[in-house]
Order: C-alpha cells, then sequence, then structure tokens
C-alpha cells in the first residue's frame, strides 16, 4: 500500500554521517541545489537534506524538502545503488514543483 516510503534507514540521521558525505562525496552544482553523492558498502541509498533559512522562510524551506524526499521516494530504484546523497538547497532556490525539482535531479538518474 505505501510503496513509496521513506524508512528510518533510507536517512542520514547523524552530524557526522552529513559532515563525511560533504567531505568525502563527489559534488554536483545545479542552480538550485548542491549535491554532494558518496558511495558506501551498505548496500543502500540514503539521503540527508540541508535546508537553510538563506533559502526563504519556513513555507518555502519545507515545500522543497517535501519536493525532495517525494523525488527520492518515487526515484529510488534509478539512484545510484549504496550511496549517501546530500542534497543542499541554494540560496534563491527557484523551485515551485516537482517538475522543477526532477528537471534540477535528472541527472542522478542517469548515474544510477
Amino acid at each position: 500500500m505505501r510503496k513509496h516510503t521513506l524508512k528510518k534507514g533510507e536517512r542520514l540521521l547523524k552530524t557526522n554521517e552529513y559532515q563525511e558525505v560533504r567531505k568525502d562525496g563527489r559534488r554536483h552544482v545545479t542552480a538550485g541545489f548542491i549535491i554532494h553523492v558518496l558511495p558506501t558498502e551498505r548496500g543502500r541509498t540514503r539521503l540527508g537534506l540541508s535546508v537553510s533559512p538563506r533559502a526563504g522562510g519556513a513555507v518555502r524551506r519545507n515545500r522543497v524538502k517535501r519536493l525532495l524526499r517525494e523525488f527520492f521516494r518515487i526515484n529510488k530504484p534509478g539512484l545510484p545503488a549504496s550511496s549517501d546523497i546530500l542534497i543542499s538547497a541554494r540560496k534563491g532556490a527557484t523551485v515551485k514543483d516537482y517538475k522543477d525539482v526532477e528537471k534540477e535531479l535528472g541527472f542522478l538518474l542517469r548515474e544510477g
């Protein structure tokens, strides 16, 4: 029934996990996001989100996070296998809907 869920094991949870991905991961920059991808041996793909107040007010930040989680849930099979992915929203990110997110992050599906 809940096919597209984001389980606890599929999220980066600790500060040191975020720091490791940011330090050692391969970096990609788009108009609205900075993406770090770090291959791991865990056997699953995990997601971490970082959306600072510079990206806008609380409503905008929460919308961006919802859209990013939706992209991750829907496209799990096409993402790089066994990787940690950290997505940070840039200042002035112009993300209005899911199509904008899909357009900017589509390259991750081609890498997977």
